[in-house]
């Protein structure tokens, strides 16, 4: 949302608890049938309802104070790494993992590619989320064919496993050749992100690029050499081409 637009949802709650003081305040009958302003009774104490009135409107006020504050906390633009932050800090509380996958979604729409990782894991496992397989291969991809080398790992298993995709062996073995490569070990610190109070080590790195080796050597057993070579083909293509032309 425009940063103006929110700015101008606060003032008009603002506007409205003044309002509502002003309302309650302008026009208040005396004892003696006179009408008045607040303003006019300086030497006497405010009558009861008098009192009563204005009381209800700067709670109206407050009401409004407090409600632009906490619409411009909940909408006001913040950067990947604080919807991340915020959405691992929820998730790790387990109090409210919908409200963490809000937060991860916006930073995973903003390219953050571990936030990407952690959506797609909890798509895949239906935590704070419907369940989605294609969701959850669409996320993995994404942080994916950015280096992320945990979401390689995960990729090739789709491939492997067949799941939301054909089964395709010959691209769950190149998935897990370039997670495995060295070229791509300094994504491992990357899925390392660090905050103001922690450093937050995605799960995913419980999937190391030797797992990933582990698999491909494994895998390598049910292709044929010509397999093999059109998987290494396709690896190399997409690091060529910086995962644009890997579909």
């Amino acid at each position: 949302m425009d940063k103006a637009v929110i700015w101008f949802i606060a003032v008009l709650l603002i506007l409205q608890g003044c309002a509502t003081v002003e309302h309650y305040g302008a026009s208040e009958s005396l004892p003696d049938g006179r009408s008045s302003s607040v303003s006019e009774i300086t030497s006497s104490a405010l009558p009861s309802s008098m009192t009563h009135v204005l009381e209800d409107g700067i709670d109206v006020l407050a009401n409004s104070l407090s409600q632009g504050a906490h619409y411009i906390a909940e909408n006001y633009p913040r950067s990947p790494q604080q919807y991340f932050d915020e959405g691992m800090a929820l998730y790790d509380e387990g109090d409210d993992y919908p409200q963490a996958a809000i937060k991860l979604r916006k930073a995973a729409d903003l390219g953050h590619f571990p936030a990407q990782y952690q959506l797609a894991q909890m798509y895949q496992e239906g935590v704070g989320i419907a369940a989605n397989g294609n969701q959850a291969h669409r996320w993995f991809r994404e942080s994916a064919v950015h280096g992320h080398t945990p979401s390689q790992y995960q990729l090739a298993m789709f491939y492997y496993l067949g799941l939301v995709v054909p089964r395709d062996l010959v691209k769950s073995y190149a998935w897990f050749s370039i997670a495995s490569s060295s070229a791509f070990l300094r994504s491992l610190s990357q899925a390392s992100v660090k905050s103001s109070e922690r450093t937050v080590l995605m799960k995913p790195q419980r999937v190391k690029s030797s797992r990933a080796l582990d698999s491909m050597k494994a895998l390598e057993k049910k292709l044929t050499p010509e397999q093999i070579s059109a998987a290494q083909v396709y690896a190399r293509h997409c690091v060529a081409s910086h995962f644009k032309d890997c579909r």
